[in-house]
Order: structure tokens, then C-alpha cells, then sequence
């Protein structure tokens, strides 16, 4: 058998050549010269060898593209992920540590229950909600910035839960909060509280995954209790007499609803550590008004949406 190249191949080109070119290999022949090679290849192989011609050039084409796909994989993987800055919660913590070498062994909130005990299955059904709410905070991709994982696994919430405290003040709870022995993590200017009707919003609103805040009416929230709860009626700002109208608030009762999906991005990255005065962002928050961040439309009124104030706090 002879092992010269058949006469209708271009010039420079062989079987396996032709088997293996690509899109880009075979544009560089004329359409005289593809009409040449496939004529001859016919007459020669027949319609069955044109055939398994053919199928042999696409199984070769399929494993280019398989080694191609690979590739492009490995390199996805070998490739430096972008630099991404670590989650407000996070970078709190990170500054707390480089400022007074604190560690955290635990963070998060203490959280006092002054709901009824009538109905503890209704109870626990929150509990679970309140569990996921707090899981969809941390968001998939957040993993791979050091520290967000080990930041989950040492999140705490602390329940308080005493049948004694149900319908309790926001003075009776702040006070019982400045009783407590906790880790230093966990010792805050603020504490938590879930009464009925925050219990109630967490039960009936959506989940805040399922639609942005812009989206709905009813949010989950929980109340947050500040020192001031068991002080005299007084401004937030003492007796200072300062212009700026956040700084002076003629009456602040010591507690405000803040939304459950704001906790750990807002709450806690704005007031762990004493970095911001809980007084001040909860200053201008009404009772039927919930506080979701200190930006435009961060304060959520209750079964209405999101309301503007010129400055969120």
C-alpha cells in the first residue's frame, strides 16, 4: 500500500492533519481546494468513508473542546481570587482587635424574651425562623474571605428566657443585661429583645431572601435596648446644646425596633466595641418605625415600607 498522499489533498496537507485542523486552520484553505478534497475523498472511501471520515473529525473536534474546557478550569482554580473587603460585622472586629488586642472567643447579642409562655410550640417556630434569618446573612461567596467562616462558627446569641421577665420594661431588661457575666464579645452597649409583637413580625413577614426591603411592607424585626432604658427622661445627648439636631433629641425612650436582617452587617458592626453610640441611631426611630442601617431609607415603617430621612440614624 502505497503511503503517498492522495492527490486531492492541498498542498502541505495530510489525513491526520486535516482530521485535527481546527475552524481557524481550515479558513486558510480556498473553497476551490475544499470542493477538490472533498470530490476525491468521495470518489475514493466512497459515502460510507466520507461518513466515518467525518465522524472521526468531530470526535477529534469534541476532545479539543474537552481539553479546552479543562483548561480553562485549571486556571480558574490556580488563579488568584480578587481581593474582597471583609464583611461590615467582620471588619468591626478586625478593628477592635488591631486597636485593644481584643480576641473573640464569642460575638453576637444577648436576647431576652418578655413574650406570653402560653404558647411555646408558636415560640419555638419563631426560634427556627429567627435561625434562618440569621444563616442568610452570611452570604455563599463571603467564605472565601479569611475570617468569615470561623466568624460564623463562633456567633452566639444568648437567650434569656424566665417567665418572670414576660411583659417586661426595656429598663427591667437593661438591667438585668448589666447583671450578666459574659465574654467580652458578647458584652455590648446594647442588648436584645423579642417581645409579641416583634415575635409576631418574625412568624408573619417574608423572608427577607425572598425580596429586597425596597419590596416589602412587613419586615421581622427585634427590639434593641440601650443603657439609657433605666435612666430618667432626658435628651440622648444629656444636656449638651449643640446645632446638630442628631446630637439633640429632645426625648428618647432607650429602645427601638431594628430589623433582624440588619443584626450583624448594621447593629453589631455599628455599636460592638462602643464604636457608635446606639442611643444616637435609634434617637429618631419611632415606635412604629423600625431602624435597618444608618443610610437613605434606612429607617422601615411598620406594614408600609421603606420612609427617607435626611440622615438614617
Amino acid at each position: 500500500m502505497s503511503n503517498e498522499t492522495p492527490w486531492y489533498y492541498p498542498p502541505g496537507w495530510d489525513r491526520e492533519r486535516m482530521l485535527d485542523a481546527d475552524d481557524k486552520e481550515r479558513e486558510t484553505l480556498t473553497p476551490e481546494q475544499l470542493d477538490t478534497f472533498r470530490q476525491g475523498l468521495r470518489a475514493e472511501l466512497g459515502e460510507e468513508g466520507m461518513e466515518e471520515f467525518q465522524m472521526e473529525s468531530f470526535k477529534r473536534w469534541k476532545q479539543r473542546e474537552k481539553r479546552k474546557q479543562a483548561a480553562v478550569a485549571a486556571a480558574a482554580v490556580d488563579a488568584p481570587l480578587p481581593v474582597r473587603d471583609p464583611p461590615p460585622y467582620l471588619e468591626t472586629m478586625n478593628l477592635a482587635t488591631q486597636r485593644n488586642g481584643r480576641e473573640w472567643p464569642q460575638w453576637g447579642f444577648v436576647v431576652f424574651r418578655t413574650t406570653s409562655y402560653a404558647d411555646e410550640a408558636r415560640w419555638q417556630t419563631m426560634r427556627r425562623r429567627w435561625d434562618q434569618m440569621i444563616d442568610e446573612q452570611f452570604q455563599e461567596d463571603d467564605f472565601a474571605i479569611p475570617g468569615v467562616r470561623e466568624a460564623k462558627q463562633k456567633l452566639h446569641f444568648h437567650w434569656i428566657e424566665d417567665p418572670e421577665l414576660e411583659d417586661a420594661s426595656p429598663a427591667t431588661i437593661i438591667t438585668k443585661y448589666q447583671d450578666i457575666n459574659l465574654s467580652s464579645g458578647m458584652v455590648h452597649n446594647v442588648c436584645l429583645c423579642i417581645n409579641q409583637a416583634s415575635m409576631e413580625s418574625i412568624l408573619d413577614s417574608p423572608m427577607p431572601s425572598e425580596s429586597s426591603r425596597r419590596q416589602r411592607k412587613k419586615i421581622p424585626y427585634v427590639v434593641a435596648v440601650t443603657r439609657s432604658a433605666n435612666q430618667p427622661a432626658a435628651s440622648a445627648a444629656g444636656d449638651k446644646k449643640e446645632e446638630d439636631n442628631d446630637a439633640q433629641v429632645e426625648y428618647f425612650r432607650g429602645y427601638f425596633n431594628v430589623a433582624v436582617e440588619t443584626l450583624l452587617n448594621d447593629l453589631f458592626a455599628a455599636t460592638a466595641d462602643d464604636m457608635m453610640d446606639p442611643d444616637v441611631l435609634g434617637s429618631h426611630v419611632k415606635e412604629n418605625e423600625i431602624w435597618c442601617n444608618a443610610f437613605r431609607y434606612g429607617i422601615h415603617r411598620i406594614d408600609t415600607g421603606p420612609i427617607y430621612r435626611e440622615r438614617g440614624g
